[in-house]
């Protein structure tokens, strides 16, 4: 026999083999069995399953994973109790329920997939679920047929058929504890956050007052409300890079048992529900005060990429990223509301200027215009009205000296100037004390009456609010009205008087002497 008989033989071989293989065990999966029925294909595997309430994930070598509904949120029972990725759990719940079969063998077809290519008696996974309807289904997961990528074999317990499904359920159901557990272990609705206090290389604490964030400690001062509320979205948005431990026997390898910085964000308390008028003979009870969550996070020792953490009220430890906890202890001054006074939109409709030095001014809007009532009553140059305004709305300090020992340091006590300012339809005045000039010239002193912090402003602004009461003087003498012509102009001097008189043609004539 020569080589291309030899050949020839082995190419033979070769094709029958495949054809064996094709058309008498269903390698090539569904599509390509014989014995099928175009009916079989696309029906869904779990009908009118129900509403799913647990599902247990098992598979050889790993521990079980187990997911529980409670309270419309899906949360780990095993094999830790935490909260689940609310988006993983309704992903893995979806597979389950729009599993849709292919091909369907009953055991005694002589096409019916033999364990060895399915893996069905070993599987590689098993899924329990248990639904609403309080039935409970296993499904088996074996193998992908060959060279179908997408496509899986299963069994469920009870039925003694082999199915071939839509979908890598290798893919699906081979997720570990990490990708299902929530990694946002302080999430919290930022809105509802009425107390923050940090701790660490300084202590500050900001509370929200009416709404609006305000600094308690060290300092009672105004807060920066966007910043704030940066601040909190980054703590709420804090990830878990990694579940270190979760019964750790001691805290001190990871620098939690003193730590470096504490984050306590407490919220309001839940509203009450509603409940049933009590009866006359009833004695009413005297609720009891209801508190809102408190969120403590603990930080402790940091690598160049990490940073270990956990809660206050768990054993856990996990990590963070360096990079996301950065932020979370900056500087009083970058919390801190820079406006000197808090003005809002109300109308400042009076003004008291007081100097030591120079002359002081009363200012008040008549009309929608401004008018000077002291010294002496008269039209105000309206343009420098509005400068001052606009610097008292605008005015913010470069920094804050907080606590002085004395205010007279910074020309405060006395100080060497107020601003008082009236609102329309309201009794209440605010009060800007003005103090001395820096050493340097370049920055100016002042506070809010009463304030314990003092303000360094500009000195461009500084000036602007050490103005004089002619620096508000209107500087027209005469003004005619808006369109007015003249038509006569008589002029009397000492020497002697004349008349200019405007003629029909618009030309102007001297007459002498001034005539009546």
């Amino acid at each position: 026999m020569n080589v291309k008989t030899t050949v020839i033989l082995v190419v033979l071989l070769i094709l029958c083999t495949g054809y064996v293989i094709v058309f008498h065990t269903g390698w090539f999966g569904p599509g390509t069995e014989k014995s099928k029925t175009p009916e079989a294909a696309g029906r869904l595997l779990f009908p009118e399953v129900g509403r799913l309430q647990r599902v247990v994930l098992q598979r050889p070598g790993a521990k079980r994973i187990v997911l529980v509904r409670k309270d419309e949120k899906w949360r780990l029972v095993e094999p830790v109790d935490a909260p689940a990725t609310g988006w993983r759990a309704d992903s893995l719940v979806t597979t389950l329920t729009s599993l849709t079969y292919l091909a369907k063998y009953a055991p005694d077809e002589p096409d019916c997939p033999k364990d060895n290519l399915t893996s069905l008696t070993d599987p590689l996974h098993t899924v329990t679920f248990t639904t609403d309807k309080d039935r409970t289904y296993v499904l088996k997961v074996g193998r992908k047929p060959p060279l179908r990528s997408r496509q899986t074999y299963v069994q469920v317990k009870g039925d003694p058929h082999v199915y071939v499904v839509r979908g890598d359920l290798d893919e699906s159901f081979g997720k570990s504890v990490w990708d299902f557990r929530d990694k946002s272990v302080a999430k919290f609705d930022v809105d509802k956050a009425v107390r923050v206090e940090i701790r660490g290389d300084v202590f500050y604490r900001l509370v929200k007052v009416d709404g609006k964030w305000a600094l308690d400690k060290p300092v009672p001062a105004r807060a920066d409300q966007k910043k704030v509320k940066t601040l909190l979205r980054d703590i709420s948005d804090l990830t878990v890079s990694k579940f270190v431990e979760a019964s750790p026997a001691g805290l001190g390898p990871y620098g939690l048992d003193a730590p470096r910085l504490a984050i306590t964000v407490q919220l309001a308390p839940p509203k009450p529900a509603k409940s049933a008028t009590t009866a006359p003979s009833q004695p009413a009870t005297r609720p009891k005060p209801r508190k809102g969550r408190v969120i403590r996070l603990l930080f402790g020792a940091a690598d160049e990429e990490n940073v270990f953490a956990k809660l206050a009220d768990s054993p856990e430890v996990f990590q963070f990223k360096r990079s996301d906890v950065k932020d979370l202890q900056p500087k009083l001054a970058d919390l801190r509301d820079k406006r000197v006074m808090d003005l809002g939109e109300r109308e400042i409709t009076r003004l008291e200027i007081h100097l030591v030095a120079g002359t002081s001014a009363t200012l008040e809007k008549v009309a929608e215009q401004w008018r000077m009532l002291r010294p002496f009553a008269g039209r105000c140059e309206q343009a420098s009205v509005e400068e001052l305004l606009k610097t008292l709305k605008d005015l913010q300090a470069s920094e804050f000296r907080d606590n002085p020992a004395t205010f007279a340091a910074f020309g405060l006590k006395p100080p060497k100037g107020r601003i008082v300012m009236h609102f329309r339809g309201s009794a209440e005045t605010k009060t800007l004390e003005l103090g001395r000039a820096s050493d340097s010239g370049q920055m100016g002193f002042v506070r809010p009456a009463g304030g314990k912090s003092v303000a360094v402003v500009p000195a461009n602004q500084f000036t602007k609010l050490l103005r004089p009461a002619a620096a508000y003087w209107s500087k027209t003498i005469f003004a005619l009205p808006d369109k007015a012509e003249v038509v006569r102009l008589e002029l009397s001097r000492p020497d002697g008087s004349f008349c200019l008189r405007r003629r029909a043609d618009e030309k102007y004539e001297l007459v002498r002497p001034v005539r009546a």
